[in-house]
């Protein structure tokens, strides 16, 4: 029993130090390590999602500032790109190739929290390849 008292605290001290380190990170090398955090186990992969309209408004900044483009994909797929004010490049060139539109990007599937309460079922960040090419209505890739 006495090992035990000795060692109650280790969990706690833990997640203290966690948030600690966490914090003094600057905000976009604390927002990769948290999103790594969140999709540990998950390696991304290359997939090519059809937008067929924008949802949530289309480009709007999230509670953390970061910036965000939900795309429905088909098929029932939902798509988020991230980005800073500093790195929209990836939501700008979605918003320039118009819907419907083909992107073909690195990505990891959202998390399990996100997929529960927005239905997003991928995300793509500022730093991730991204390609689009413009396509009609009728599917043709242009």
């Amino acid at each position: 029993m006495n090992w035990m008292m000795r060692w109650w605290w280790l969990p706690r001290f833990a997640a203290q130090l966690e948030a600690g380190v966490l914090g003094s990170l600057e905000p976009t090398v604390r927002n990769k390590v948290a999103r790594t955090r969140d999709a540990l186990g998950e390696e991304p992969t290359v997939k090519t999602f059809t937008f067929l309209a924008y949802d949530e408004d289309g480009m709007t900044i999230g509670p953390t500032g970061a910036h965000r483009l939900v795309g429905v994909a088909d098929p029932g797929a939902k798509f988020v790109i991230f980005g800073h004010e500093s790195e929209l490049k990836n939501i700008n060139t979605v918003i320039e190739a118009g819907l419907p539109c083909n992107v073909r990007c690195e990505t990891p599937p959202a998390s399990q929290a996100a997929n529960r309460f927005a239905d997003h079922t991928h995300w793509g960040w500022e730093y991730s390849t991204l390609e689009v090419m413009p396509s009609r209505a009728d599917g043709e890739v242009l």
